[in-house]
């Protein structure tokens, strides 16, 4: 079993380290679905009209628009690898919403301005951009909610440890989360 401590240092700055992955994100996620989508015959007939129109707005980038991401990347990962040497552990929410139904792709909105389908997916990305290990778990806030998820982000290679607080977590606080209808 592994001990967690949380430090909470007053006057610390809010975190925005993985904020320009937010810029570059729609580059590279794009241009990924292209690249896919074009390695497979008719692929644009067989997904879904998001995944299509996706991977035509991924194919519109440029090689320097790419290449750019690329080296944002790069930046960003130099900072990462400085914080981890300050903590084993990176905690976030996993979603920018609070539930909504399983029913609904998405959340309509957030803090009562409209988002569109990837506008609760702010808090992931980074952790896929970088190439870092990362879990999202479930928790409940109160009793009869419907369970949030948080995700712990390690280090690069520190995959065993990330696995291992994340076996803990689940054997002490692991419930049967009730599938969330509404």
């Amino acid at each position: 079993m592994h001990t967690i401590a949380v430090l909470a240092l007053p006057g610390v700055v809010p975190f925005d380290l993985a904020t320009p992955i937010g810029a570059i994100w729609p580059v590279i996620s794009a241009t990924g679905v292209a690249w896919l989508l074009s390695k497979h015959q008719d692929a644009e007939e067989k997904v879904g009209p998001a995944l299509a129109e996706m991977a035509r707005a991924g194919a519109s980038y440029s090689a320097a628009d790419y290449l750019g991401s690329l080296d944002a990347i790069g930046i960003v990962k130099t900072e990462f690898d400085a914080l981890f040497t300050q903590i084993d552990l990176l905690l976030t929410p996993t979603t920018a919403a609070m539930p909504w139904p399983a029913i609904e792709t998405h959340p309509p909105e957030i803090a009562g301005r409209p988002v569109g389908p990837r506008g609760h997916a702010v808090f992931t990305p980074f952790a896929n951009a970088l190439g870092l290990p990362a879990i999202s778990l479930p928790c409940r806030v109160r009793p009869n909610d419907m369970p949030i998820g948080f995700q712990l982000c390690a280090a690069e290679g520190q995959d065993a440890l990330l696995l291992a607080l994340a076996c803990d977590y689940e054997r002490e606080f692991g419930q049967d989360f009730a599938w969330p209808l509404n």
